[in-house]
């Protein structure tokens, strides 16, 4: 009797060492995928690219200009790069302070009066400028510039 309560004593310690490995097998496991879990969830989402805006600023020497003129005015491009020179000497900063209805000033290649924009400063930029001037053109033809009205354009022919 006293072999049989040894043998019983002998599988019951077997199974609670079954029963404890077996549970720190499936803590350790429930541990991991918790905490896994818990790491996947701490990590920020990964940023979404819906689009990408490229600024390329292109410095123009003088030829430079010139070619741009001649492109954007091609029914009359002579005209048009005489009538820049006269009115800046093709120098994008240019700035005339002399009042015009509704704005102080000319601005750039083209001395574009401020009221022909929301953004005075962007006249600044050489395409900007040139675009500007090629819509008022369309629009006026060459009499909103002085150095055409004046004849004052004649002398870069």
């Amino acid at each position: 009797m006293i072999r049989r309560r040894a043998k019983r004593n002998k599988s019951l310690v077997q199974l609670i060492g079954w029963s404890v490995l077996v549970c720190i097998v499936v803590g350790g496991l429930i541990n991991y995928s918790s905490t896994t879990v818990v790491v996947m969830a701490e990590e920020p989402p990964a940023p979404v690219i819906e689009s990408v805006e490229v600024i390329i600023e292109v410095e123009y020497d003088a030829a430079g200009i010139e070619r741009l003129i001649r492109e954007t005015f091609p029914e009359d491009p002579h005209t048009a790069v005489a009538i820049a020179k006269a009115e800046s000497g093709l120098v994008s900063e240019a700035y005339n302070p002399e009042a015009h209805i509704g704005c102080n000033g000319s601005i750039g290649i083209f001395q574009i009066a401020c009221v022909h924009t929301s953004n005075k400063e962007s006249l600044k930029e050489v395409e900007v400028n040139i675009k500007k001037a090629r819509e008022i053109y369309l629009k006026q033809g060459w009499s909103p510039w002085g150095a055409y009205t004046n004849g004052s354009y004649r002398k870069y022919l």
